[in-house]
């Protein structure tokens, strides 16, 4: 079964072994979809992790680690009938923002302020942590933000951004090329700065 399922990349709970010993974590791996879609959505699948690949070694590449971006611990290929396939390797999380916030709401009898601006403040420092690379964060939701553990108390949450296959070199220009990500089913308008991302977090405000 499944941790999460996207349009284009799955993601399943796995143990991480290195010369077929196992080493003592569980991990997230991500693979992109592969059955029952034609080639063209398998392409696109592909492409889009091989995005995040390369996103997910730029900034782990960065000092210091960013403590608000999921860790990254490597790419394994494997193969499906004769044909090379990837799984990236994870920081397993506990839920998505979405879903916390949700049985939050469900199980309190009343709004939670102190929690709502911890979160936020959280999520803030991840994408200053994104920005440090250059790139800008485009796929931005509820369910790309993970709670990395369970916790008896609310406030004391851990957050961490998640999916960077939709990010782009960050330009201060007006651009006039729009963009068309198949992935997200949207275009990139002609602004592409830090002030796009502190948007989406608005948006993400309304939805979670």
């Amino acid at each position: 079964m499944p941790l999460g399922n996207g349009a284009f990349a799955v993601v399943y709970h796995a143990t991480y072994m290195q010369n077929w010993k196992y080493m003592g974590n569980c991990i997230a791996l991500k693979i992109a979809h592969s059955i029952s879609r034609n080639q063209r959505d398998e392409e696109i699948a592909k492409e889009a992790l091989s995005r995040e690949e390369k996103m997910l070694e730029l900034i782990w590449q960065s000092q210091p680690f960013p403590e608000r971006l999921i860790k990254y611990f490597g790419m394994n290929e494997y193969y499906v009938n004769s044909n090379s396939q990837k799984a990236l390797k994870l920081e397993l999380g506990y839920t998505t923002l979405k879903c916390f916030w949700k049985d939050f709401m469900t199980n309190s009898n009343e709004y939670n302020e102190t929690l709502f601006l911890e979160i936020m403040k959280q999520i803030l420092e991840g994408f200053v942590e994104f920005h440090n690379t250059g790139y800008i964060l485009i796929d931005f939701n509820a369910n790309n933000i993970l709670i990395m553990e369970e916790s008896s108390s609310n406030i004391n949450i851990n957050l961490k951004l998640i999916d960077f296959a939709e990010s782009v070199k960050e330009n201060n220009e007006i651009n006039t090329q729009l963009i068309d990500i198949p992935t997200v089913s949207l275009h990139i308008g002609p602004f592409r700065t830090f002030l796009c991302m502190l948007m989406c977090l608005g948006l993400v405000k309304k939805l979670f």
